[in-house]
């Protein structure tokens, strides 16, 4: 109690803890997310535990490594896509099978149960939903006047009309800061540690992700610069100058400029990109 730790809830783990059998699955998926989680950031592990724990262990943890069948994965996933969470049912299948390729490298399995599943065989198909975004060239120009003409904070208009120019990721944008910035060459130069990216490839941080500025975006940062070139970041928060600004300014402002989010997300931005 001395070091902040419950007595009841301490015994309860440690009896829980006793009760699973290394040679079980939940064994032997522990012993897998103890070889991966130094290089899975914090967002994942949380992802990835709670799939294992609300849906994978219950049915599946208390098993020989070696009992589990393909009909038993099978069920599974076919029972969390009955509550309409397809998706969670092919990332537990592939968790499954991570799991069963590490107990076979090790000797602990002698089959992988996950291996031969086709999960358009036993799943509906998956509907593929894509950031909302506009592409008809008639309709993006209105989007751009409306952004133009925009009535609310200056930071959050530069921001709009900075995005549809540079296709960036929202948070990438956002969080941008004018030492990236060199108006001169026309560049922005992002470090590697904020794009998306494995978490030991950010880590590292030892390459970068270069945007050329096109006239436009350098235009636009030219007339930023008196709001925000005292400040770290190009696009500071109203809330304070030491953070960046919020998701949520930039989508309410489109919400205020009257396109919902079936329309455009903050996000769509990079969507109107042409795919070659």
């Amino acid at each position: 109690m001395a070091r902040g730790v419950d007595p009841s809830k301490a015994k309860k783990l440690q009896k829980a803890n006793q009760t699973i059998k290394h040679d079980s699955f939940q064994g032997v998926a522990l012993a897998w997310f103890d070889h991966k989680e130094p290089s899975w950031g914090d967002s994942h592990i949380k992802r990835t535990k709670g799939y294992f724990k609300n849906d994978i262990y219950p049915c599946l943890g208390h098993l020989h490594i070696n009992e589990i069948t393909t009909s038993d994965v099978v069920g599974l996933m076919q029972k969390i896509e009955a509550r309409g969470a397809g998706d969670a049912a092919r990332r537990v299948k592939q968790y499954i099978l991570q799991v069963y390729k590490y107990a076979k490298t090790l000797g602990l399995a002698s089959h992988n149960p996950a291996a031969d599943i086709d999960n358009s065989i036993v799943l509906r198909p998956r509907v593929k939903k894509h950031y909302a975004t506009i592409t008809d060239p008639v309709a993006i120009g209105q989007l751009m006047r409306d952004i133009d003409q925009y009535k609310g904070s200056y930071i959050v208009r530069f921001a709009l009309q900075l995005s549809p120019l540079v296709m960036l990721r929202p948070t990438e944008l956002r969080a941008g800061e004018w030492s990236e910035i060199d108006l001169d060459a026309g560049l922005w130069t992002i470090p590697v540690a904020r794009m998306k990216a494995k978490k030991h490839i950010k880590e590292a941080n030892q390459s970068t992700h270069i945007v050329p500025l096109p006239r436009q975006a350098i235009a636009i940062l030219k007339e930023l610069q008196p709001y925000s070139v005292k400040f770290k970041y190009l696009f500071p928060s109203a809330r304070g100058a030491s953070r960046p600004l919020s998701d949520n300014g930039v989508r309410v402002a489109l919400r205020t400029m009257g396109y919902d989010n079936d329309a455009i997300t903050p996000h769509g931005f990079r969507g109107m990109a042409p795919r070659y």
